[in-house]
């Protein structure tokens, strides 16, 4: 299949650092609606609509370090951003490999469902494997934010997407591969799914 992007499609990758030593990283698709709006105007709207959620569900030892914001066709239109702002759960740390798991689910069969594991996390929101009342509240919260689209102080929307991937040769490289997006899906919804132990933090 032909790559099918546009100037209206982004990326955003979300940079945490967990105890100064640890870093995570979480990578979203957004497609501007057209009207106005860059990387940079991006960047603000996903920081304000966003992360408040989002370090709701973190610990306090995980910090928001860097927001880059890049349109995947225009190479001059790009934002790097830094939140500096710490989770607000407690202090008793799970392991790094363990984080909340939400799941995107897809528009269509032309791409598959997506997925982010969000963390560090707290001890004290889990309960036999499973989140707490409290913490089911503040997940819900972010799967909302999560399937809605990012506005912040700007008239611009960008909607939540589902990217679909393909094989291309590497740059300096023909004989080795790379996957990078191809086109841009607008999700159907997002839900919290469970605690998952496995470090899927860079899909």
């Amino acid at each position: 299949m032909a790559i099918e992007l546009t100037a209206l499609d982004y990326c955003i990758i979300l940079t945490s650092v967990w105890n100064d030593t640890h870093v995570l990283k979480n990578t979203f698709y957004y497609k501007s609606t057209g009207i106005g709006g860059d990387a940079s105007t991006l960047a603000s709207a996903f920081i304000a609509d966003i992360l408040p959620a989002w370090i709701d569900t973190i610990t306090a030892a995980t910090v928001l370090s860097d927001v880059y914001v890049f349109n995947l066709v225009e190479e001059a239109d790009f934002f790097n951003a830094d939140p500096a702002t710490a989770g607000t759960r407690g202090t008793s740390d799970m392991p790094t490999f363990v984080g909340w798991y939400f799941r995107y689910f897809r528009p269509s069969r032309a791409v598959g469902n997506g997925r982010k594991t969000v963390g560090v996390i707290s001890e004290g929101d889990v309960a036999d494997g499973v989140a707490t009342v409290t913490a089911e509240g503040f997940l819900q919260t972010l799967a909302g934010v999560l399937q809605t689209p990012v506005t912040g102080l700007f008239s611009t929307e960008w909607t939540p997407c589902i990217a679909r991937t393909e094989e291309v040769p590497q740059e300096g490289d023909p004989t080795k591969m790379k996957r990078v997006p191809a086109e841009l899906f607008p999700i159907e919804r997002v839900e919290y799914v469970k605690v998952s132990s496995q470090n899927t933090r860079k899909r």
